[in-house]
């Protein structure tokens, strides 16, 4: 099996301590966004998606937060209403799952010549039929002390996002993932 190296979201150390604990506000864009996050400090920060090719027929999305003097020139313009932050207090966790292709799958009614099948798994579970897999940080997921939660992750729609607190859809969002918490993420990815 042909493995790719961990496709990360893009995003600063300042950048991730802004969504641990000094999110005041959010602003859901479209579904290819960009959604908005706003700081305690009044930064705004643009979330949408990013795309890497790895080989012909297979292509992995993660999300991007950056700063919007990372952006430089190219800089959207942040709306001008923001709602307000939904949880007083929160923990951030990050979505992972391995994405991989089965080549020469046998798709019925599927056309062109030799069909690639992408699907997902929580990371380290791809099936033996896997011809290349990549391990993908597809969401963030704040949860409420309470227990409400709120996804923002990379929807199957190429360039398209899932913003939800519905827990149907988190669930149903969370079934090929791994979840694990935004201080352990940041230490594995160094």
């Amino acid at each position: 099996m042909r493995r790719y190296p961990p496709f990360e979201i893009d995003a600063a150390p300042a950048t991730f301590e802004a969504l641990r604990s000094r999110l005041s506000g959010l602003a859901i864009g479209d579904r290819f966004g960009p959604h908005w996050l706003r700081d305690a400090d009044g930064n705004s920060y643009p979330i949408y998606v990013q795309q890497r090719d790895l080989e012909f027929k297979f292509e992995v999305f993660s999300l991007a937060v950056p700063t919007l003097s990372a952006l430089a020139a190219q800089a959207p313009q942040p709306p001008r209403r923001f709602d307000p932050w939904p949880f007083a207090q929160w923990t951030v966790g990050v979505l992972r799952r391995t994405e991989f292709i089965i080549e020469d799958a046998d798709v019925q009614d599927a056309f062109g010549a030799a069909p690639n099948v992408q699907s997902a798994a929580p990371p380290g579970q791809e099936p033996d039929a896997a011809s290349a897999a990549c391990e993908v940080a597809v969401g963030l997921i704040f949860t409420a002390n309470d227990g409400a939660q709120l996804l923002i992750g990379v929807d199957w729609m190429p360039f398209n996002t899932v913003v939800t607190q519905d827990a149907t859809q988190i669930e149903a969002f969370r079934q090929c993932c791994e979840t694990i918490g935004l201080t352990e993420y940041l230490g594995r990815i160094g």
